[in-house]
Formats: structure tokens, sequence, C-alpha cells
């Protein structure tokens, strides 16, 4: 089988590739493509997401949460941009192409997916503002114990959480400074 006009038309070798025919059922040619040692202007895409993923995760907000303690109120601005990562970052559009970058921000996303869940189980907003593991309409019925119990599950996660940030922006400068 062959697809109209593809008969005697020489194939144009790309850049950087070396490109190998093989017989398959003995009529058709099929290239194989191997890339060459240069870097693939791709890493462009890895970079572009990066960049985004450091305007999310910039260093204010890993600091809020590695130092807030969660029985106090908590600015809806902190949580924000965790919830986004949590919800849209599981996509193909937010897939690194270099292995190793994608298989860092799954941990990341993976630390992040946990915090972010027991946050939303745990904490309500207050106000338009604000956030707390204490309910405002609950103050005059306070379950103390209950309240600590929750915020001290959101603090216990908030460790792992940014140390895969920190850990994944290491490694992905590193990474990307090769290339």
């Amino acid at each position: 089988m062959s697809f109209a006009g593809s008969n005697n038309v020489k194939k144009k070798k790309l850049p950087q590739e070396e490109i190998e025919s093989s017989q398959i059922g003995g009529s058709e040619a099929v290239p194989k493509i191997q890339v060459g040692k240069v870097p693939s202007p791709l890493n462009n895409i890895d970079r572009a997401l990066l960049i985004e993923l450091l305007n999310i995760f910039n260093a204010d907000l890993i600091r809020f949460y590695r130092d807030h303690d969660f029985n106090g109120s908590y600015p809806a601005a902190m949580w924000r941009p965790l919830s986004s990562f949590c919800d849209i970052w599981d996509d193909v559009t937010h897939e690194f192409i270099d292995e190793g970058l994608e298989a860092g921000k799954k941990q990341l996303y993976d630390a992040a997916f946990k915090l972010g869940n027991v946050m939303s189980k745990n904490s309500s907003p207050i106000n338009t503002e604000r956030y707390s593991v204490y309910p405002n309409r609950l103050y005059s019925d306070l379950d103390e114990k209950r309240f600590q119990s929750e915020a001290k599950e959101i603090n216990d996660l908030c460790y792992p959480f940014v140390q895969e940030c920190e850990k994944f922006i290491r490694y992905a400068r590193e990474r990307l400074a090769e290339t």
C-alpha cells in the first residue's frame, strides 16, 4: 500500500537527524529517526513549563508553606496557586519532554496533591481573603482537639511538599543548564 504522490519522491534529511530505512513486508520503507547529540529545540518547551511552574511556586509561596503554622488562618492567595497546580498540572499539556524533569514534576505533584487534599478537607474560608481549620460559624461550639489535629495534619504535609519543591527546582535548573 502506498500513499498518493509518495512514489519516487526523495526524502530530505532533517537537520541533526540520521534517517535509515527498513523494509516492512518487503514493500514499504519506514524511516527510523535517531536524534543527534545537539540539544533539541524542544527543550524550549521544558524551559517554558519550568518558568510557568516557578511562577506558581515562587520563593514567597515556598517560604509560606515552610514557615506557616496552620493552627492560625492563612491567606487565600497562598492557597490558590497550590489548588490551581493540583487541578491542572496532571494533564498532557503540562508534561515535560525530558524524562527526568517529568519524573520530578510527578513527585512534586504527588506531594502537592496530598497537601492540597488535606487542606481542602480540613479548612474552609472564614472570609473572602482568609482560610482556617477553625470555621467561622462554629466558634461557639469549638472542638479544640479536633481542629488542632486537622492543623497538625496539614503542617505535617508541608515539609515533604517544600522538600519536593526545592528538590525539583534544583534538579530542573541543573538539567536545563546542561542544554
